[in-house]
């Protein structure tokens, strides 16, 4: 019955609600359960009907792991970005495989949507890393080309990172309850999976003072990040012009 504790997260929060002496809950208990329920919404900002509709969606949760080559210079960059995709979509994410891939777990469309933009995000720095090596580096040669690769890759990351993070601190303010009941959800679920959690140390090391590294922000506000943040709705790929409003769509 509803007083009896669940295995997982979703019908922990219904039991909460759910705890009635209707359901086999003496008096005592339904009081506590009504008690808290209360609180946890006043505090949050929710209604019940929303709590509800997010613990029922508990059972669609969903992992998803990208693998990438091991070579690929993008990867010991990639994965600062997913920092930022995990807030804007309110999933959690961790690398695996030694670190060559990167996994995102949470609700069903909320992964499909971190696992598509960071697709983006990762053709859109190849793509234009290619490009500017190609056009801009091809006489240098040696350890000042990789610096300089490397600074220009340096700058494409640090402002997707920035753009995705402001896009996801605008939309928390909007919803802070949903968001908290969310990823508290999801982190039920790992302990519940018994998922160890490893989400790389450090932050972003810049190269910094390089013209490289300026004409790398440059390029990076060229990706179109909306149609990433909707999803994968497109049937086909689409490479829009670059005019300042976006590039890149798949």
């Amino acid at each position: 019955n509803a007083c009896d504790s669940g295995v997982g997260a979703g019908a922990r929060i219904r039991a909460l609600l759910d705890k009635t002496e209707e359901h086999g809950c003496t008096e005592g208990e339904a009081i506590s359960a009504a008690e808290k329920a209360a609180e946890m919404m006043a505090k949050h900002g929710l209604t019940e009907e929303q709590v509800r509709a997010r613990a029922e969606q508990a059972d669609s949760f969903r992992k998803a792991k990208t693998t990438y080559s091991k070579d690929d210079e993008i990867l010991d960059r990639i994965w600062v970005v997913a920092v930022a995709i995990a807030k804007l979509t309110n999933t959690r994410y961790w690398r695996a495989d030694s670190g060559t891939a990167v996994v995102f777990f949470g609700f069903d469309g909320d992964v499909e949507i971190a696992t598509y933009l960071l697709a983006i995000v990762k053709r859109a720095m190849t793509d234009e890393t290619r490009t500017y090596v190609r056009e801009i580096l091809a006489l240098v040669v040696g350890s000042r080309k990789r610096r300089r690769t490397g600074a220009f890759m340096d700058g494409m990351r640090d402002r997707l990172f920035d753009r995705i993070w402001e896009i996801a601190e605008s939309r928390r303010k909007k919803g802070t309850g949903i968001v908290v009941l969310t990823m508290a959800l999801i982190d039920a679920e790992i302990d519940r999976l018994g998922i160890q959690l490893s989400m790389g140390d450090g932050g972003p090391r810049s190269l910094r003072g390089l013209r490289d590294y300026d004409a790398g922000q440059e390029a990076a506000d060229k990706i179109g990040l909306n149609d990433g943040v909707r999803g994968p709705e497109a049937t086909a790929p689409v490479l829009m012009l670059g005019d300042g409003g976006g590039r890149y769509t798949e």
